[in-house]
């Protein structure tokens, strides 16, 4: 009897130290579980659930896996190993593979099922020049969600677009296919900053005639124009689409347009990074072939529109860059600076105009705005003009203020001037401080001449010191801005 005593007292020790080493055990899987909930960011109704409990003479291993609203999704999963008195031998990852999801789950499609949702859809998005690249793709069984029927399937496609003899992707679309009902949840290209081969005029068909060979680049979707600060459209028809990274286009057909206005856009807008510029609003479009024989360029507030002239009195106004990128810069203005365009009250009109042909003329470092859309040549406007500040207030014999277009190079062409004194980079840069550090004080809100010379030379101080403020007060006086008896009214 003593005997079996003895052994039910060993048997009742073993049993109370296996507990307290399985106790312990528990504590340490928690925390590293706990580590890895935050790691893998999973969502919140989501956790660990032990799946396996392994014991053999020397260890003990815990397998976990991922769960959802208490559902098994496929992902990564989670082992321990411990010795027998608690202490952590191992840990690791563990990933569920297709065929631990194809022995849990009933509604399943077979791969080329998948990729054929994916393919018909995208087929549709990328049009009929999807099928002239070649296709390199590739199933994963993704996850796994409750279904109707259960546990569903979610497959994850992606697709890269590839040009012949190209070994990088133009385009890599990703897309989730959901195995029960076959729909496509969600897709995208992952290729976001995509680039294209185009031909252009460098800056317009008169001053620049000669084609030269171009990278686009920034495109969201190699198969649009279109990067994250611009779009263009195109009001006469479909937008060109072209998915083997080629936009080489003569300038006999239409597309031709859409490719020398998204270029001049990208120009303009490197160059403007150089100043400390980055587009702070929403995408903007762009439209070309507006209208019928339309004569004009403008910017409605909320878009460039771009006409295509009669070919009598105006060239196609797309392929002057210099008109495209002086709509922009009334964008640039209005959201930076919001000055509003009353006519009757300040100067608003003018100095949109004039800061926005200075925008131009400084990008293609020219003093000429508008060299390549009149016919018989010459230029729509130029910065480098003499036109004192009284020329803004002149009005007709009908009382009628000077169109705002003439009046705004009274600004522009002070601006110039401080240009040619002071250097390109410093006043490029004072440009858009200049719009920053605005404070209007005219009628009504409006803005004055006088409000952007006080800008500019606040600009000044912060970003140079003010060493650049004698050269431009001689500018100033010398075309006839009031600045002394400004200055003394504001003192007094």
């Amino acid at each position: 009897m003593g005997i079996f005593g003895a052994t039910s007292v060993f048997a009742a020790s073993h049993q109370n130290h296996q507990g307290q080493a399985r106790a312990a055990a528990e504590r340490v899987a928690e925390a590293y579980l706990a580590d890895l909930q935050l790691g893998y960011d999973l969502p919140q109704n989501s956790a660990f659930q032990k799946t396996k409990d392994v014991e053999a003479s020397n260890h003990f291993c815990w397998g976990y896996a991922q769960t959802y609203f208490g559902y098994e999704i496929l992902g990564r999963g989670a082992s321990v190993c411990f010795a027998p008195d608690g202490k952590l031998q191992d840990k690791g990852e563990a990933i569920c593979d297709g065929a631990c999801l194809k022995n849990s789950t009933q509604s399943l499609m077979t791969d080329g099922d998948a990729m054929a949702v994916v393919e018909g859809e995208l087929g549709t998005l990328l049009g009929k020049d999807f099928g002239r690249v070649e296709k390199r793709s590739a199933v994963q069984m993704w996850g796994q969600v409750p279904g109707e029927r259960g546990i569903r399937a979610i497959y994850r496609v992606t697709l890269d677009t590839v040009v012949s003899g190209n070994i990088f992707p133009v385009g890599r679309y990703e897309a989730y296919v959901d195995g029960e009902s076959g729909r496509l949840l969600a897709h995208g290209n992952k290729v976001m900053n995509a680039t294209a081969r185009a031909q252009v005029f460098p800056k317009d068909p008169v001053s620049t005639p000669d084609l030269r060979s171009r990278t686009l680049s920034k495109l969201i979707w190699v198969g649009r124009l279109e990067s994250a600060d611009v779009k263009v459209l195109n009001e006469d028809g479909a937008e060109v689409s072209r998915v083997d990274g080629s936009y080489v286009f003569e300038p006999t057909v239409p597309q031709f347009d859409e490719v020398q206005v998204y270029y001049a856009m990208q120009f303009t807008l490197e160059r403007m990074s150089l100043w400390g510029y980055s587009q702070n609003f929403e995408q903007i479009p762009v439209v070309v072939h507006y209208g019928n024989r339309f004569n004009n360029a403008f910017f409605d507030g909320e878009q460039i529109v771009l006409g295509d002239g009669d070919g009598e009195q105006l060239l196609s106004l797309s392929r002057d860059n210099t008109v495209v990128t002086h709509e922009y810069g009334h964008a640039v203005i209005e959201n930076i600076a919001g000055i509003k365009n009353i006519t009757e009250y300040g100067d608003g009109p003018a100095v949109h105009e004039g800061h926005a042909d200075y925008l131009a003329c400084a990008v293609y470092d020219s003093p000429a705005l508008g060299e390549g859309v009149f016919p018989e040549g010459g230029n729509l406007r130029r910065c480098d003009t003499n036109l004192p500040y009284s020329t803004k207030d002149f009005r007709d014999e009908n009382g009628e203020k000077i169109d705002e277009h003439v009046a705004g190079q009274v600004w522009s062409g002070a601006l110039w001037e401080v240009r040619q004194r002071v250097g390109a980079e410093v006043s490029d840069q004072l440009w858009l401080q200049t719009l920053l550090r605005l404070k209007p004080t005219g009628d009504y809100g409006t803005t004055t001449m006088m409000d952007m010379y006080r800008a500019l030379l606040d600009s000044d101080r912060a970003l140079f010191a003010g060493r650049n403020a004698k050269v431009m007060e001689q500018i100033f006086l010398r075309r006839g801005f009031p600045i002394q008896e400004k200055m003394v009214a504001m003192l007094n």
